[in-house]
């Protein structure tokens, strides 16, 4: 068609604008002359039953059109073919015209029409581009398009008056759309909520859908209708379709005759005859058989499809994966949530099933077919467990179902298909004798601590592989204690309440060790919301009588794979108290003695749910006026020595991020999370404030805080901080002074050097910081110079010139420079002590003093009393070591200074090898190491990657006897770099690498080596004894190299299966082992690493440029085979071959495995061997990200069409393609069905 024709010109051509321009022509006529409505009346459809609602919808058109939102769509788009741009702007004019109630087909052609009328804009916009010609073709298209809507129109009108005036109960698909919109609410719906997400039925229908009879099996048949249509709609389906609600009526349909329609019955009979010339679809639901030839499956949509319609229909995320979970992707559950009205229909359930069995169900919620649910399902009900199943299993496959079925890798879990709709319909008498019953099995079953539960995730998959498995499942479990909520919440049972409040008391009471908490924390959210006083008055008793709680916060996982961190289901469940009004003052109370104690964490914190609780802007919890918050505050002042910093990073002005809401309990009565004014935020702000000021308590760092917002609040605040910061610095001593005065320095710079940003303080206040600072004076006059050895950006100068001036850097270097010799030069005049600077400065995570000192002090004099204040002040000596290699730069003998100094200053070992360092770095004559002992030697290489023009081979020599691989590869890398080494030189330089020290690895450790081999793979890999050397040194390298940058260990043992014979021969057992010999650690950390190395050998025998030779993988393979026979293992071949095929290449026809490799199987393919190639094949692909199925169904089409084509030459080969292809179709039918009862 044209249209898409011009939208992939318009793209290719860079066109956007174009087409930006003519909606916006087209806009202009919209707004000025209602143009608009006469494309509405050229469709053939007047506009008349819309006249009322005209102007609204042609602003909300309007909308869609402006250049706003086109250039947004344009630039998602512009990427995307021709086409993309279309369906998108016509599905949000469709949304539009839906939300008016236009019908589906009426809409189509009006959102064709204004898509026409804006490409018939192009001419008007460009006419050099689209002339007469274009326009009248255009216009052409345009015609014919609208013609056959006409038609389409002029059929359906026709044939309503027709069953209309025999008074046919025949609905349009249009009209059932409309009628869907209607009865539902919050949020409405239509046909497109129904979209399919099973590729195999999209195609099926496509294929059959002109056909006479088509049969569709579904879960549902009211859902398989809508979809089936939505499906047809999206598939282009020109043809009226029609619903008939009546036998009656479908019997007159056949006497009418007519033709080229689509007909549903959606009614129940015994027969139902096709009309002739028509197709007829015909929806069964699983427990009705079709007979039928060719029935169509129609899968259960996943839960991501309908989580996903949902928000597409204007439902909340949250909101949306809460209702398909608590409906189990069940339509008619779900249906029942948004109907807008009353549902009537009675599920056949509740007549069908005896009660006691109604209420078992009920009662326990959901349940697996281990033996302790077996057990309390025949309690309850006073049946045997298969009876009951039997029964039940009757309503499991209704379009309202009572129980939902999930049945996974052989483990069935069994759930009421909506807990809310069962409760709804039944309850169960508190004085009943199964209600009684039930809290006494309850009681048994939650308070039976199975270790299971307490296993880390790792632990946990080892125990289940050694056969341990719960008595009760958690299913079960959560289960029962989800019917306590429905019981005295969901039903506002209040006289149940007690009940469970005594309950749950009993179920806490037996907590007595951190390892029965770890337990009950997989439950505790849900006991939170069953009894919220009963969890309470036991967190509450914890700190009086404490029983383990607090293990579970003290000693905390940083394993996020594999860990458990059970203390975020406490908090959680804390949450759920703090936004129901009751509760929230005493769960606050006791988040507060948590907080105090200050454990730190891993993952979910307090701090976290302090910054929502205390929130100025924004409203998460029960707390939730101005003076609430202020209150909480001030308790949290109070007892929580950690509440100044929780709200002073509440504040705004802390820019703390805050995600989510608080967790919330699923039935019971709590505040939702709401915006507040700006007075309420202002108020709360000052008083969040006021509490700050008066909580200072002569602390530097909170005083920092107040100053690093100083600008950022009103002037009588400032004041106050002013005032109040300058009483307590008075009774500071001189280093919480000092803390204070640096960070003004800080801010000053900061503000002054960015003076051009829109966050910059001005002069004004930036003068009263100054005023600040000259207030702040030292007993002791060190001090003040403290900050002189600073980074530049924390206030060397005050006056620096800003970012945005040229040759910034060298004048604040001046500047700097200027200021530094100026007050060395005071600080020596006055004689002020260097030792207790050199204490000063100690103290700083980084400090410049020795450097400066070398370059400042005095000149290029070595000043031993400088070095010596310098070593004492710090253990690890980082000053004293700066001040001798600044002065060492300038070419000073301070080995001979330092070492002189032995007497007065005793120099440890590190610090002597460090020595020897500075000296190698800056000599132009041989080091001095070069005469130190072996031991120094060994130190002195051990870290160091020394590098000198003057002595390249010296160092090299050196590093290679006594330095470690990661320090000479190196040293090695760059020697390479410089000197330009040829193939021969640097194989001799790496011959004795493999017996160096490994020392520690860095993170550019594998890329040197990577680097350094790869010109000797490319030059020395066809040279046999060289290419051996080469292997050598990437087999003793493996685990720092990938497979692919193995080349020559590739090549050797391609050609040769001598060295993957020997890895077989260590890593499995044999006739002739020394059973105790393979016991020794030695020989099973060799092992060990051998099979490391042969996990990571993935290759084909013989492969050479994506080709591989018969001739020479029959002698690979018949050698193999005589090297496993004298090793006693020639059992292991078809193991050990059939691992490697799988990475043969492909024939030249595109088949795999290559034709030699097929030939191999077929003369040699035994079970073992054609057992492990499946297998390989099966774990080559590694880790997938799940789809529905629908990558695994692509795999098995793909293992399919390669079997057959290798079915008649090489049949074991097929064999394998054959059963792999059927392992996928197996699980992409399991991966379908995970996809579809929410476990992704």
């Amino acid at each position: 068609m044209i249209i898409e024709t011009a939208l992939v010109e318009l793209a290719k051509a860079g066109g956007t604008e174009l087409f930006l321009s003519s909606s916006e022509s087209l806009l202009k006529k919209v707004k000025t002359a209602k143009d608009i409505k006469q494309l509405f009346i050229n469709t053939g459809e007047f506009f008349v039953d819309y006249e009322n609602d005209a102007d609204q919808l042609f602003d909300d058109m309007a909308n869609v059109l402006s250049k706003e939102n086109m250039t947004k769509l344009a630039n998602e788009l512009k990427d995307e073919p021709g086409y993309k741009l279309k369906d998108r702007l016509l599905n949000s004019l469709m949304v539009i015209m839906k939300e008016y109630e236009i019908p589906h087909g009426m809409a189509l052609s009006y959102a064709n029409a204004i898509l026409f009328a804006i490409m018939g804009q192009l001419p008007v916009v460009a006419p050099d581009k689209y002339d007469r010609a274009y326009q009248a073709e255009w216009k052409a298209e345009q015609e014919e398009s609208f013609k056959e809507l006409a038609e389409k129109f002029e059929r359906l009108r026709n044939e309503l008056q027709i069953y209309q005036s025999r008074h046919l109960e025949i609905l349009s698909a249009d009209a059932i759309d409309l009628d869907i919109r209607r009865q539902t609410t919050d949020p409405k719906i239509g046909f497109d909520f129904f979209n399919v997400d099973d590729d195999t039925f999209k195609e099926a229908l496509e294929s059959k859908k002109n056909d006479e009879v088509i049969a569709i099996k579904a879960r549902c048949k009211e859902e398989a209708i809508y979809c089936t249509i939505n499906e047809l709609w999206m598939q282009g389906e020109n043809r009226p379709i029609f619903i008939v609600k009546n036998e009656e009526d479908w019997k007159s349909l056949l006497q009418i005759k007519d033709a080229g329609n689509i007909y549903i019955p959606w009614f129940y009979s015994d027969q139902i005859v096709a009309i002739p010339n028509n197709t007829n679809i015909f929806v069964f639901t699983e427990r009705v058989p079709s007979f039928i030839k060719g029935e169509i499956n129609l899968r259960p949509r996943t839960y991501s499809t309908i989580s996903a319609s949902l928000q597409r229909a204007g439902m909340g995320i949250n909101e949306a994966n809460k209702l398909v979970s608590e409906t189990h992707g069940l339509f008619i559950p779900l249906k029942k949530k948004l109907f807008n009205g009353a549902y009537l229909k009675e599920p056949r359930w509740l007549n069908g099933l005896h009660r006691n069995i109604k209420e078992t169900a009920l009662l326990i919620g959901q349940w697996t077919d281990c033996d302790g649910d077996k057990a309390v399902i025949e309690s309850l009900s006073g049946i045997k467990y298969q009876d009951f199943i039997s029964e039940i299993k009757e309503y499991a496959r209704d379009e309202d179902p009572f129980i939902h079925i999930v049945d996974i890798n052989s483990t069935k879990e069994y759930y009421l298909a909506s807990a809310e709709n069962a409760w709804d319909y039944i309850d169960v008498d508190n004085d009943s004798e199964i209600w009684n019953k039930f809290k006494d099995v309850l009681l048994e079953v939650i308070n039976e601590a199975e270790k299971l539960f307490t296993y880390s995730s790792q632990e946990k998959l080892v125990a289940q592989f050694k056969g341990e498995k719960f008595f009760w499942s958690a299913v079960i479990r959560k289960g029962m204690l989800r019917s306590l909520i429905m019981k005295a919440y969901y039903k506002k049972d209040n006289n149940c309440q007690v009940q469970l409040d005594s309950l749950v008391s009993k179920i806490l009471g037996y907590i007595q060790t951190s390892e029965q908490w770890h337990y009950i924390s997989n439950f505790f959210v849900d006991l939170c919301e069953v009894s919220p006083n009963s969890v309470l008055n036991k967190l509450e008793e914890e700190q009086i009588n404490p029983t383990g709680l607090m293990e579970l916060f003290e000693n905390q996982s940083s394993d996020f794979l594999f860990g458990r961190n059970d203390y975020i289901e406490i908090l959680w469940g804390v949450e759920e108290f703090l936004v129901q009004r009751e509760y929230a003052s005493r769960a606050y109370s006791w988040l507060l003695y948590l907080d105090n104690l200050s454990f730190e964490y891993k993952s979910n914190s307090p701090k976290d749910i302090f910054g929502k609780l205390l929130c100025p802007w924004h409203n998460f919890s029960a707390f939730s006026k101005s003076n609430d918050k202020i209150e909480i505050a001030a308790k949290a002042l109070a007892k929580d020595k950690n509440a100044w910093d929780h709200i002073f990073g509440a504040l705004p002005t802390g820019h703390a991020s805050i995600f989510g809401d608080l967790h919330a309990p699923k039935y019971r009565n709590h505040v939702e999370e709401d915006t507040i004014t700006r007075k309420e935020m202002y108020d709360t702000n000052l008083g969040y404030i006021d509490l700050l000021l008066k909580a200072t308590d002569f602390k530097p760092q909170r005083w920092n805080d107040l100053l690093n917002i100083y600008d950022e609040v009103e002037p009588d605040i400032r004041k106050k901080i002013k005032e109040k910061l300058l009483f307590e610095i008075a009774q500071m001593d001189d280093g919480e002074r000092l803390i204070i005065k640096n960070n003004i320095r800080r801010l000053v710079y900061k503000h002054r050097y960015f003076a051009s940003a829109e966050w910059a303080m001005g002069e004004d206040l930036i003068g009263e910081m100054l005023d600040i600072l000259d207030s702040i004076n030292f007993t002791q006059q060190e001090y003040d110079f403290e900050y002189l050895f600073r980074p530049s950006y924390d206030g060397i100068i005050l006056d620096p010139v800003p970012y945005d001036v040229d040759d910034k850097r060298d004048i604040n270097e001046s500047k700097t420079k200027d200021l530094l010799v100026k007050k060395l030069n005071e600080f020596k005049e006055n004689n002020y002590s260097l030792e207790l600077l050199s204490k000063l400065c100690a103290q700083e995570k980084s400090s410049y003093l020795g450097r400066v000192l070398s370059d400042y002090w005095a000149d290029d004099f070595f000043d031993k009393n400088v070095f010596a204040s310098l070593y004492k002040c710090q253990s690890k000596h980082e000053m004293a070591i700066e001040y001798i290699e600044g002065l060492a730069r300038r070419g000073v003998d301070v080995y001979t200074n330092v070492n002189e100094l032995s007497e007065c200053v005793e120099l440890d070992d590190d610090f002597r090898i460090i020595l020897f360092r500075i000296e190698a770095l800056y000599t132009d004559k041989k080091p001095l190491v070069d005469n130190a002992s072996v031991e120094i030697k060994r130190a002195f290489w051990k870290d160091f990657r020394w590098f000198s023009s003057n002595n390249m081979d010296w160092a090299v020599a050196e590093c290679q006897q006594y330095g470690t691989v990661n320090t000479y590869l190196d040293l090695l890398y760059r020697f390479h770099e410089n000197r330009n080494l040829t193939p021969e030189q640097l194989l001799e330089k790496m011959q004795r690498i493999d017996v160096m020290e490994r020392g520690s690895n860095n993170s550019m450790t594998d890329h040197y080596l990577k680097e350094l081999l790869k010109p000797l793979q490319e030059q020395c890999i066809e040279d046999r004894d060289k290419c051996a050397k080469i292997a050598h040194i990437e087999i003793a390298f493996f685990y720092l190299l990938d497979w692919e940058d193995m080349k020559c260990f590739q090549k050797e043992i391609k050609h040769d299966p001598e060295m993957y014979a020997e890895m077989v021969s260590v890593i499995f057992r044999h006739d002739g082992d020394d059973p105790e010999e393979r016991k020794t650690e030695e020989f099973r950390n060799y092992a060990k690493v051998i099979h490391r190395l042969f996990d990571m050998a993935k290759f084909c025998p013989c492969e050479e440029n994506g080709t591989v030779s018969y001739d020479e993988i029959r002698v690979w393979v018949d050698k193999l085979i005589r090297i496993l026979d004298s090793n006693h293992q020639k059992e292991m071949f078809g193991y050990v071959l059939g691992r490697l095929f799988v990475y043969a290449p492909k024939a030249a026809d595109g088949h795999y495995p290559c034709e030699a490799v097929c030939q191999i199987i077929e003369e040699y393919g035994d079970e073992s061997l054609l057992s492990e190639y499946r297998c390989e094949l099966f774990n080559k692909r590694g880790i997938f990200s799940p789809s529905a199925g629908r990558a695994e169904k692509d795999i098995a089409e793909d293992y399919k069409d390669n079997a057959d084509f290798l079915s008649i030459k090489y049949p074991k080969t097929a064999d394998v393609f054959f059963k792999m292809s059927q392992r996928y179709v197996y699980d992409s039918d399991l991966e379908r069905r995970r996809a579809e009862n929410g476990y992704f």
